[in-house]
Parts: C-alpha cells; sequence; structure tokens
C-alpha cells in the first residue's frame, strides 16, 4: 500500500464518495468536498428545547441536507427527531446529552417503540428513579447518508 505523504501529494487522486464511504483506501486523499461522506464525519448537529409542551429546534445543522433534523415532543420525556437527508440504513451512532439543571439528574436513553430507523429515532429522557423528564438537549449524529 502507498500511503498519502508531502511527496506524493501532487498528483494525488481525490476519494470518490464510495471510497470515502468505504474508509479503506490509503491512496487517495479526502478533500472538503467529499469529506462529510466518510462514517466518521458528523452528519446532523443541534440544541433542542424541551418545555414539557413541545420541543423547539434551536439551532440544527447538516452536512448533506441544508438542516440537520426536526424534533417533535411525542410525550413526557420523549422527543422524535426526524433527520433532514435519512441514513442509508437504520445503522448509524446518535448521542444526545441533556443539558444540566441544578439539582436534576438526568440519563438520556436512545430508543423507539418503532426502533430506531434511517429517516428518524426517538430519544427517551428519564431521571434517575427512571421516571421520564423533559429535558433541554444537545445531538449529534454519524452514520452513512
Amino acid at each position: 500500500e502507498r500511503a498519502v505523504t508531502m511527496k506524493n501529494l501532487i498528483g494525488a487522486v481525490a476519494a470518490a464518495q464510495a471510497q470515502m464511504e468505504t474508509a479503506v483506501s490509503s491512496d487517495t486523499v479526502s478533500t472538503p468536498r467529499n469529506q462529510p461522506y466518510h462514517p466518521l464525519h458528523p452528519k446532523a448537529q443541534g440544541y433542542v428545547q424541551n418545555d414539557g409542551t413541545s420541543a423547539t429546534v434551536m439551532y440544527s445543522i447538516g452536512v448533506i441536507g441544508a438542516a440537520g433534523f426536526t424534533a417533535q415532543r411525542s410525550g413526557a420525556g420523549r422527543v422524535s427527531v426526524a433527520w433532514s437527508t435519512a441514513f442509508s440504513t437504520s445503522v448509524y451512532t446518535v448521542v444526545a446529552m441533556a443539558v444540566q439543571e441544578s439539582g436534576k439528574a438526568c440519563t438520556p436513553q436512545v430508543a423507539s417503540a418503532g426502533g430506531q430507523v434511517s429517516a428518524s429515532c426517538e430519544l427517551i429522557f428519564r431521571d434517575e428513579g427512571g421516571n421520564a423528564i423533559d429535558r433541554n438537549f444537545m445531538i449529534i449524529a454519524w452514520g452513512d447518508q
């Protein structure tokens, strides 16, 4: 295998989308245009305020689509997240972090009654006692879109 170095960078070939998605090439280079296709590049991120009545997306960024996601409160402690650009499969990573409020511990869980699917997932937030709790949160997702 030939590693990309400064010496052989001139004339190097930019990785195609398929090469970025498989992430195995050692003789092509990633460019700003094709880097978002790498599976470890974040595909969506944002911040959601959940006041117990509705979930409001305060900011949402996507790298392939214009917006990263929309959010809708679907019950106590539950927020449905719909990705602006669906993932290619239901196998992708989502990390949600509840914003800490004074004296209120919370553990976010990613789950869904219908299962995580390529176009959406449901976040479930619970307090230390396992009770549903509405919380503001940050979210980020990785995977192939």
